[in-house]
């Protein structure tokens, strides 16, 4: 019984392979090339995990939850490049 308390204990905390911050964050290469693919795999996984499990909690899935914050930062881009251009 020690033994299944160590494995709880000892072991890290999980972090997702895509973070929740998005697919560009964490970034954790020094090339933009290795980065570039790296957010792409990030994708990949996301869209695979999404269509293949169309009902997995957003949680496990965090394709939903990288579509709502991808979503926000298009906005604040385009407000930003709107409020720019008037001033």
């Amino acid at each position: 019984m020690l033994h299944f308390y160590f494995i709880f204990w000892a072991t890290p905390p999980y972090v997702p392979f895509v973070p929740l911050e998005g697919t560009d964050a964490d970034l954790f290469f020094d090339d933009d090339v290795s980065n570039e693919a790296l957010i792409e795999l990030r994708r990949f996984v996301i869209d695979f995990v999404e269509t293949h499990e169309p009902g997995t909690p957003p949680d496990l899935a965090v394709g939903t939850e990288h579509r709502a914050l991808r979503q926000r930062s298009n906005v604040m881009a385009e407000l930003t490049a709107g409020s720019e251009s008037d001033g």
